[in-house]
């Protein structure tokens, strides 16, 4: 065991956050299918992962951008360079949206216009299932879209962010959160028309407490137990207890912090290391086309009359070909385009953006 210390830690990329990141993605994925494929439902809080997922990020853009911000890097820089990383498989799944749901018969009209707003991150809740939900192609869209939001609203503030500024924010956005749980019933909150006011404190305590985890962030350690503990602990948080407003609230206030600051504070090694990374490799692509694939599932499958054995079968195939895309698509598809897009941008770009582009 041993630790890191100085410029080494600012550097760092924390690995035990992606491996943190890849388990949160396949919980959403096993969430999503018990409902298409009207299971009974296990991972009771999977929709929480999303909550880690704000976390983890308000944690690494402070880490990764809070220097160039403060050097003099442009909001419009900053934005580019965020949707340099977002966009291409955003953009796919849009695109898989638009044509798996286009096989099935849906208004043609209303799917072009979900696809033009949806492919410039402007929500439009439309009917095409029984609940409207804000990004109608592609419901986990909704997630980058106020990604991108609290994105801005931190470079365009981030010289005013002080921790005492930002503990502040944080006990408000406690109290908004805590007024939506009771409200609602739930925190499976911002992703629909009816409760898209929801999604405001979800996505602002969680990415305050991830700044704030970074401002004190922990001497580093070396080692694999802890790591795969913090790895292992997110699967029962996910699955114990029935859905109930005051134990999502006591999951994302209580429970993630403390697990985000432990896997700040250890850096995995050797195999686990590799497991993490890849992990954190394919969490992203896994989460934004999953569902149209789903959906495509649901229909093929769930509709087919076929017995309930091959159902099961027919699914787990299905998901086995979503992770293996998944793995894929980053080498095959968003490297290359976001290599394209940093080649155009490159010569318009400052010295401290050109940085920024290499550790994206």
């Amino acid at each position: 065991m041993s630790a890191l210390t100085g410029s080494a830690q600012q550097h760092i990329n924390y690995a035990t956050f992606d491996g943190l990141r890849g388990v949160a993605a396949v919980m959403v994925v096993i969430f999503h299918l018990a409902y298409r494929a009207e299971w009974a439902q296990v991972i009771t809080h999977g929709y929480l992962a999303v909550d880690l997922f704000f976390g983890l990020s308000g944690f690494v853009i402070a880490q990764a951008y809070s220097p160039h911000l403060q050097a003099g890097m442009s909001l419009v820089q900053f934005t580019i360079l965020r949707l340099v990383r977002l966009y291409p498989l955003y953009f796919l799944g849009q695109l898989l949206g638009l044509c798996i749901l286009a096989l099935f018969g849906h208004d043609a009209m209303l799917l072009i216009k979900a696809f033009i707003l949806g492919s410039i991150m402007i929500p439009w809740p439309i009917y095409i299932e029984n609940i409207p939900p804000i990004f109608p192609l592609n419901g986990p869209s909704w997630s980058l879209f106020f990604e991108m939001a609290i994105n801005i609203a931190f470079a365009l503030t981030v010289a005013m962010l002080s921790s005492r500024v930002l503990l502040s924010l944080l006990a408000v956005s406690a109290l908004a959160l805590v007024a939506a749980a009771m409200h609602f019933g739930s925190l499976h909150l911002g992703w629909n028309a009816y409760n898209l006011v929801g999604a405001v404190p979800r996505v602002g305590f969680s990415f305050i407490a991830g700044i704030l985890l970074f401002r004190f962030a922990p001497r580093i350690r070396t080692g694999n137990m802890v790591p795969l503990l913090v790895l292992v602990a997110l699967l029962p948080l996910l699955i114990i207890g029935p859905k109930r407003w005051w134990l999502d609230l006591a999951i994302i206030m209580l429970v993630f912090p403390p697990m985000l600051y432990l896997a700040a504070s250890w850096q995995p090694t050797g195999a686990v290391k590799t497991i993490c990374h890849e992990l954190g490799r394919i969490s992203y692509p896994l989460y934004i086309i999953h569902t149209p694939a789903l959906y495509l599932g649901e229909k093929i499958i769930s509709d087919s009359g076929i017995p309930e054995a091959w159902k099961v079968i027919a699914w787990a195939t299905l998901v086995v070909l979503i992770v293996v895309t998944s793995a894929i698509l980053p080498n095959l598809y968003d490297k290359p385009v976001r290599s394209a897009i940093e080649r155009a941008i490159k010569p318009y770009g400052s010295n401290a953006q050109s940085t920024a582009l290499k550790r994206l």
